[in-house]
C-alpha cells in the first residue's frame, strides 16, 4: 500500500497555505482512494503550544488515514551549488513517503549542496524543491516538474511566477536559480547565481 506525504510550514502558530495541501490530499485520494472521503486536514492537525514562537515542520504521513503527525523545528540549509544528474525514469508525480529513488540520486551529489534532476532532457527539479530561474525579467519554473509543489502552485496562481519548458541547453541563458518549497517562499534575496549548477561553471 502507498504512504504519501505532506510537508506543512508552521509559523508563528499557524498553518500556511494549507488549502493547497489540501489540494494535493484530494488529488491522492481521487487517483488511490475514489471510494472514500478524503481527509481533511484541517480536521485532523492540532498545533501544539510550542509552535507559536518558532518555525516548524509539520511532517505527515498518511494514507487511507493519517498514520504520522511530527513537528519539528524547522532550520533552513542553505543551497549554494547543484549537480546536474540524469534520470530519463524517474517518476515522483504523487508526493510519496518512499523518497529512496530520489535518495539515490541525491547520493551522487559529490560535493555539492543538492542535484538538479535532467529527465528526458528537461530540467525538473531537486532532491527536495522545485527550482525557479530568472531571465533578467521574470522568475520562470520548469513545466515538467517531478512534482507539482504547493509553493510553486500558489506563485503561479498570483503569477510572481511563469511556467516555461526548460531544457538543460537552456540554463546557460538564465541568471540565477531558486530553490521552493513549503518551506522555502519565494525570496529574491537567497537567489543564486547559475554558476551554482556544477555543469556550467566550464
Amino acid at each position: 500500500m502507498y504512504r504519501f506525504l505532506e510537508t506543512i510550514n508552521v509559523k508563528d502558530g499557524e498553518f500556511l497555505n494549507l488549502k493547497y495541501h489540501q489540494d494535493r490530499v484530494e488529488k491522492v485520494f481521487r487517483r488511490f482512494y475514489a471510494k472514500i472521503p478524503p481527509l481533511v486536514l484541517a480536521d485532523v492537525l492540532t498545533l501544539p503550544t510550542s509552535t507559536h514562537s518558532v518555525n516548524y515542520k509539520c511532517r505527515v504521513i498518511y494514507s487511507k488515514s493519517i498514520e504520522l503527525v511530527e513537528f519539528t523545528e524547522y532550520i533552513p540549509k542553505p543551497v549554494r551549488s547543484l549537480k546536474i544528474v540524469n534520470d530519463d525514469s524517474i517518476d515522483y508525480s504523487f508526493k510519496f513517503a518512499d523518497r529512496r529513488s530520489l535518495e539515490v540520486l541525491l547520493s551522487k551529489k559529490g560535493n555539492c549542496d543538492d542535484v538538479l534532476i535532467i529527465k528526458n532532457g528537461l530540467v525538473t527539479d531537486t532532491s527536495y524543491s522545485n527550482i525557479l530561474f530568472y531571465d533578467g525579467r521574470h522568475w520562470l519554473t520548469p513545466d515538467t516538474p517531478l512534482l507539482k509543489g504547493t509553493c510553486r502552485q500558489r506563485l503561479l496562481d498570483n503569477h510572481t511566477i511563469r511556467e516555461q519548458r526548460v531544457s538543460f541547453s537552456d540554463l546557460t541563458g538564465f541568471s540565477h536559480f531558486m530553490l521552493i518549497n513549503a518551506m522555502l517562499g519565494f525570496d529574491e534575496n537567497k537567489a543564486v547565481e547559475i554558476s551554482g549548477i556544477d555543469a556550467l561553471l566550464t
